[in-house]
């Protein structure tokens, strides 16, 4: 996702939490079929969808880049260490 790129993920996944199926990248279940994984890729294959899915991507990712994960952190403890 932070290079562009809609991703292919599981339904059991913790990156399910950033990965809006459709939007930046597709979620597919995790069970013995791999059809569904083969459709999603398919898509991929297809301009229209994948351009707009890797503007997504890129721009979820950068919402997760590690200052800004860092800054929300450093933000909680400050809240935290003023309240006492």
């Amino acid at each position: 996702m932070a290079a562009g790129l809609p991703v292919v993920i599981s339904d059991r996944m913790g990156v399910r939490d950033i990965v809006s199926d459709g939007v930046n990248g597709f979620v597919v279940p995790a069970d013995e079929s791999v059809e569904p994984c083969v459709d999603r890729l398919e898509q991929l294959l297809q301009v229209r969808a994948r351009a707009s899915m890797a503007e997504a991507a890129r721009a979820e990712a950068q919402r997760h880049a590690w200052d800004h994960v860092a800054d929300a952190v450093a933000a909680v403890y400050r809240q935290r260490l003023s309240v006492s």
